[in-house]
């Protein structure tokens, strides 16, 4: 008994063993093999556990199972698909070659996933499988070459079909009769339409012939026909058609009629006889006309019509009055069109481009994005709506942007557009009295900012313009820089304003009156006499000077721009002197010099009133001889400098080297980075926006536009110098605006030295900047209408270790005369002076002194030095001309 149990224990271990063999080896048989690499990866990247580490899939996995769809952008060709057919559960299926694949594609597919349902298929130059019999949707398209490609016949319960390949293609599968939607291009082949299948509601064909009327099927919503010939007309068109678009065909004898039940209508670039009907369906609600040179006119708009486009129709001249519930209304490129209809109530959006016509329509109130360009013999804007969120001024095709002024700035308008890019729209663009003849135009806040000498409160005769100030406006807080005789006029929509003017120079004790209130009530209001009278304090003298050298190249000449200023409160009259570079010749200046000496120009200036700034222009020319890479120095003083109250910005010295090439648009900061203690301390940035006029023709106008970051403390703005007269005006937003209005720029090929121009302006940071802040900030420089040049971004970097210190504190130091003679002398603010050192420019020491308070220059040639002062505090270098 006890043998039998063993032996049929045996038994039946055996079977399992054989039950787990045969088992395994049926699961074994379920796996799908991928043999291609590059397949295999991009699976893992889409289902990172489809793939197992020897290219198996295994239907039966999670992951796989719950994949639906799958999106294969192959990179590589030919490429092997064996595998896919693992994904049972998949519905959708998109296939394609990447876009920096040349070749055209090849595949290999075994067969596809036997539950798919919606295929898009990119190319492919190779035989396929028969499509599953459970696909609905299919896309086919073409890839550079078609030559060799056979499709399968097309699955009985097919829908949906788009079949765009290459017109080579050697043979086109039989439609299938019960699709609903279909888009296809015609082939070499075959030509011809073919036969459409009666259950189709979508239609799309592209370049086919047509030499016999179609047979349309009757329950047609939507028909699209491209680049076809159509010698039998376009008739017969089914009832139930809602939308018809019609582009690139030639039709003969046109287009007769359209269906009653018509939405919306396309015609673009209609070959043959025009569009010839006499009444619109009464169901239309869209029409687009592009490109048609022999329409002459339109019957009546339907009364339902919602949306009209119009484009380039040379000989239509008249326009019927538009249906009331119009919201969109384009026209463009109409010449023969003298004038527009009035705009329905209900319009939302405006476009008239290319017109000549010489008034607009008024603007509902309703409209909220409006398109003006190219309109030659316009001459005013209709009133803006106070909804209006998006205007363009200009034509992107053809920069012809709307140069007029601005009826009136809806609240909601932020941007807006001259064709170019995004503009921040602010009152100095408005209509006003003195700018525009229009019948809409904007008040006007003038007056002026004046040194009130005798502290009245009053200005009296010869009382002088101020100019170192600016004008805020609130409510807005715009920031106004005044003219040089201190002037200022402020166009602004109808509210009432607080004025407040802030001097710019540290001598102002007060303004009287600390503000007025304008009251513009209306669009003809002028609220003038907004006089502020600044007391300075007496007796100051105080020069500054600035100077920007355009760079050196070899062979060529750069022109200098020299600007000194009296900041003080007394009149001044001395010299202006520049040693320029022995590196460099003197060509000319457009105010002659009193003396030329070798290297050094002086000038003699006099009767310079407070806050006047003068400007003279250098012309320097770089023999060829002289290496690109040679260090350049230029000094430049201002006198007297004895008796200025800040002699260290008396003299300026600007290092350079001469260059092969340059970037003329470019923006740059100065200091590049300062220390924590120093941003402190108040160190200011010194930003320089250089532009040069590289095209074609000179440039009337010039407008400079900075967004300045929240790091930089917007109310120390100082407008130091520029190469041309412009105007400025700092906007709530943080936008600085600098316009060059008339600035007749020429450009490089007829005027390489005058092609350029820069600004000049300072700002201090925050103090809050720690180490390793930085600030940076861009420009975008705009050449009359033309697209902006975005310059480099200038960084300013809050450095620990960086070495402005001796800048920042210099301040402290006076060095005078200078130039000096035979004795320079040296005094500091706060601090004893323990040694000082003159060194030569190649840092060699010349002289040394102890705790003195001068130098004995008498036996030094003339030339600049530089001069190292050691206190207990810190070390001091200036640069210092010996006459």
């Amino acid at each position: 008994m006890d043998q039998l149990l063993r032996s049929y224990e045996l038994t039946m271990r055996g079977l399992v063993a054989f039950a787990c063999i045969l088992c395994g080896s049926l699961l074994q048989a379920q796996l799908v093999y991928v043999p291609d690499p590059m397949l295999r990866q991009l699976l893992t990247d889409i289902v990172p556990t489809a793939v197992d580490v020897n290219g198996y899939i295994d239907p039966s996995n999670p992951a796989v199972m719950a994949t639906e769809s799958l999106g294969l952008n192959l990179h590589w060709t030919p490429a092997d698909l064996t595998g896919i057919e693992a994904f049972q559960q998949l519905q959708s299926l998109n296939i394609e070659k990447a876009p920096f694949v040349t070749d055209p594609l090849a595949l290999t597919v075994s067969a596809w996933p036997s539950d798919l349902k919606h295929l898009q298929l990119g190319g492919n130059t190779g035989p396929l499988p028969a499509w599953p019999s459970t696909l609905e949707y299919l896309a086919l398209y073409g890839d550079q070459t078609s030559a060799g490609q056979y499709y399968p016949a097309y699955p009985a319960g097919l829908d949906s079909l788009t079949f765009w390949p290459m017109p080579d293609i050697p043979s086109v599968p039989a439609i299938p009769a019960g699709l609903s939607y279909l888009v296809m291009n015609s082939s070499t082949v075959d030509p011809e339409a073919p036969a459409l299948p009666v259950g189709l509601t979508h239609l799309m064909l592209w370049g086919y012939t047509f030499s016999t009327a179609p047979n349309w099927p009757a329950g047609l919503t939507t028909l699209r026909l491209q680049g076809c010939d159509m010698p039998a007309g376009l008739s017969g068109l089914p009832p139930g058609l809602v939308s018809l678009e019609v582009s690139y065909c030639s039709i003969v004898n046109g287009v007769q009629a359209l269906p009653s039940g018509l939405e919306k209508v396309t015609f673009i670039q209609m070959q043959g006889s025009p569009l010839q009907i006499s009444t619109w369906p009464s169901a239309l609600q869209d029409i687009q006309l592009d490109t048609d040179t022999s329409l002459v006119d339109l019957p009546s708009w339907p009364a339902g019509l919602v949306n009209v486009y119009l484009l380039n129709l040379p000989l239509l001249g008249v326009l019927d009055p538009f249906p009331n519930i119009l919201a969109t209304i384009s026209i463009q490129a109409l010449p023969s069109l003298t004038s527009i209809p009035p705009l329905p109530p209900t319009l939302t959006s405006f476009t008239a481009v290319d017109l000549q016509v010489q008034s607009l329509p008024d603007i509902p109130p309703t409209v909220n994005s409006i398109f003006l360009g190219a309109l030659p013999n316009l001459g005013c804007i209709p009133l803006l709506p106070q909804g209006l969120t998006g205007l363009t001024l200009g034509s992107f095709a053809d920069p012809d942007p709307i140069t007029l002024c601005l009826p009136n700035l809806p609240a909601s308008l932020m941007v807006m557009d001259y064709g170019f890019g995004p503009v921040t729209p602010d009152p100095s663009m408005l209509c006003t009295v003195l700018n525009s003849t229009c019948p809409f135009v904007n008040p006007m806040a003038n007056g002026s900012v004046y040194w009130d000498a005798n502290s009245n409160g009053v200005r009296d005769i010869g009382e002088t313009g101020y100019p170192l100030a600016t004008v805020n406006v609130q409510p807005g807080n715009y920031t106004y820089g005044v003219a040089a005789d201190g002037s200022f006029g402020l166009p602004l929509p109808v509210d009432t304003y607080t004025l407040s003017a802030t001097g710019t120079s540290p001598y102002v004790q007060s303004i009287m009156p600390a503000t007025y209130t304008a009251v513009l009530d209306s669009a003809t209001s002028m609220s003038n006499g907004n006089d502020f009278g600044v007391v300075l304090q007496p007796g100051i003298q105080d020069l500054r000077i600035d100077a920007y050298f355009q760079p050196a190249r070899p062979g060529f000449d750069d022109v200098a721009t020299i600007t000194y200023r009296n900041v003080g409160t007394t009149v001044m009259t001395g010299s202006v002197t520049l040693t320029f570079d022995a590196d460099q010749i003197w060509v000319s200046a457009d105010v002659v010099p009193d003396a030329l000496n070798g290297n050094v120009a002086s000038w003699n200036y006099s009767n310079m009133a407070v806050g006047e700034t003068r400007v003279i222009h250098v012309t320097l020319h770089t023999d060829v001889s002289v290496a690109i890479g040679t260090a350049l120095t230029h000094v430049l003083v201002v006198d007297p400098a004895a008796t200025d109250e800040t002699p260290a910005d008396n003299t300026l010295v600007v290092d350079g080297e001469v260059v092969g090439s340059f970037d003329p648009n470019d923006k740059a900061v100065s200091p590049s980075a300062a220390t924590p203690d120093e941003v402190v301390m108040g160190a200011e940035l010194t930003y320089t926006v250089r532009f040069q006029n590289t095209g074609t023709y000179l440039a009337e106008r010039v407008i400079i536009t900075d967004t300045l970051s929240a790091d930089l403390q917007w109310n120390t703005l100082r407008v130091i110098s520029s190469s041309h007269t412009c105007s400025w005006v700092l906007l709530n937003n943080g936008v600085l605006r600098f316009t060059f209005e008339q600035i007749m720029l020429p450009d490089s090929g007829a005027n390489e030295p005058g092609s350029h121009g820069f600004v000049k302006f300072a700002m201090k940071p925050v103090t809050t900047l720690v180490n390793g802040a930085q600030v940076g900030n861009i420009a975008n420089i705009y050449f009359d209408f033309n697209e902006p040049v975005i310059t480099n971004e200038a960084v300013f970097t809050v450095d620990i270790a960086s070495g402005m210190a001796d800048a920042v504190r210099n301040n402290d130091l006076r060095l005078w005369p200078s130039p000096a003679s035979d004795v320079l002398f040296v005094a500091h603010r706060t601090e004893r002076v323990l040694s000082m050192e003159l060194l030569d420019l190649r840092g060699r020491p010349l002289l040394v002194a102890g705790a003195v308070d001068h130098l004995d220059l008498s036996l030094l040639a003339a030339g600049m030095y530089v001069v190292r002062v050691t206190t207990p505090a810190a070390t001091y270098v200036r640069s210092v001309v010996k006459r």
